[in-house]
């Protein structure tokens, strides 16, 4: 059954609680968005990358198990960084190869500089935002989102398993 919504439904919303962190957090999604576009990574890339810059090559199961993502889908984005030239693919080694071990997929040099030069820029928009919050209430601040943004990724995977089941 679809949710009908009205204006009574809207203003209901509103004056929940929950509105105000709903709007943050799209305001959030749109300035992310505006990052994207000014970056020289898609999203994609940058999952891609951030899981082989911090814990190495991988095979392409591994990284679909990593990133929750079907091969099929892990499989088009790995292209994609190929051609771009921000990974590559390496034969394992030999004890890795007789155990019969996959392809590895590993970030590029051009790949690792790229990544850099986007999460510092990234990381330099969230810098000047965090300076929005009093100095002192900063720390708490990050423990309190860390800990917001866990819960609420787990509880959307089970919200999804609920909606797909």
């Amino acid at each position: 059954m679809a949710l009908v919504t009205t204006s009574a439904t809207i203003l209901a919303f509103k004056a929940s609680p929950l509105w105000a962190l709903v709007v943050g957090t799209a305001r959030l999604e749109r300035g992310r968005h505006v990052a994207e576009a000014a970056s020289r990574l898609n999203i994609a890339d940058v999952r891609l990358l951030w899981l082989l810059c911090s814990e190495g090559a991988r095979t392409m199961k591994e990284i679909s198990d990593a990133l929750g993502l079907e091969q099929s889908t892990v499989n088009r984005q790995v292209n994609a960084a190929l051609k771009h030239g921000f990974v590559e693919r390496v034969e394992p080694d030999a004890d890795a190869a007789a155990a019969g071990r996959a392809r590895l997929i590993r970030a590029t040099e051009e790949g690792e500089q790229v990544f850099a030069r986007d999460l510092e820029a990234g990381m330099d928009v969230f810098g000047v935002a965090l300076d929005a919050i009093p100095a002192d209430e900063r720390e708490r601040f990050m423990t309190h989102y860390a800990a917001f943004a866990e819960a609420y990724r787990v509880e959307a995977l089970r919200a999804s398993a609920r909606f797909r089941g």
